[in-house]
């Protein structure tokens, strides 16, 4: 039986699947879907569930989302200072505004106030929709850029390069630091008695071995590293 390694796309649609549907839309919609089947439990789905407000709250929850996702890609991710990430996050402000102005004529609505059901719809759901493509691009985007730092393309420009190479010394070496904290908050073991010795001593021999062995492959590794750098002059 062959076992064929998954594609880049593949990654990426799982990935999507997983971080998107299954839990920003599926938990966003979630009082949307709980509606939906107790009033099929009662008999029909009325076309008043159409203009229900719990649309309005999955529009300013999509927005909410997305207006995250994006600073999070921008900030945290592409490391993006310019007038994008401003102009992205207005978007999202934009889009809450209008889902709080569906929510609003909704509420009208309810109040006996007349006011267009087809203009409600129109807005809830073209609100809707745009936030849900804005949240997925975001997430799309997210993936796209992760995966590319993984794989380092062929043809990959310097600069650009140079950032992911940079980014990765950085988040190294912050584990490692971390890792040396851990390592000096405890310098001995006690023990309640010597029978928790006995049964304990063996096994804490047995790890500390493993953590003087994994800190010499540390320097083996340190060790190919340089020499990796060192060859950049050679190349």
């Amino acid at each position: 039986m062959r076992i064929t390694t998954p594609s880049h796309g593949d990654r990426i649609a799982v990935k999507i699947v997983s971080g998107f549907f299954l839990s920003d839309v599926v938990f966003t919609f979630l009082p949307v879907g709980v509606n939906a089947v107790l009033q099929f439990s009662f008999g029909k789905i009325t076309p008043s569930f159409f203009i229900d407000p719990e649309w309005s709250f999955a529009s300013i929850i999509v927005f909410g989302l997305a207006l995250t996702r994006i600073l999070e890609l921008k900030v945290t991710y592409q490391r993006d200072r310019s007038a994008n990430v401003f102009f992205l996050a207005k978007i999202c402000i934009l889009g809450l505004i209008a889902a709080v102005i569906g929510l609003a004529l909704v509420q009208m609505k309810g109040a006996g106030i007349a006011v267009s059901t087809h203009c409600i719809l129109w807005i809830q759901f073209s609100v809707l929709n745009s936030g849900l493509l804005l949240l997925f691009m975001a997430h799309l985007a997210k993936e796209r850029f992760i995966e590319s730092r993984n794989q380092l393309p062929q043809g990959l420009e310097p600069l650009r390069y140079l950032r992911y190479i940079v980014d990765d010394l950085q988040f190294a070496r912050a584990k490692i630091d971390e890792l040396t904290r851990r390592i000096a908050q405890r310098d001995s073991f006690t023990f309640s008695g010597a029978a928790e010795e006995a049964e304990l001593g063996a096994q804490i021999s047995r790890q500390t071995r493993e953590v003087d062995h994994l800190i010499n492959e540390l320097k083996v590794s340190m060790a190919r590293l340089e020499c990796a750098r060192r060859d950049w002059g050679r190349t």
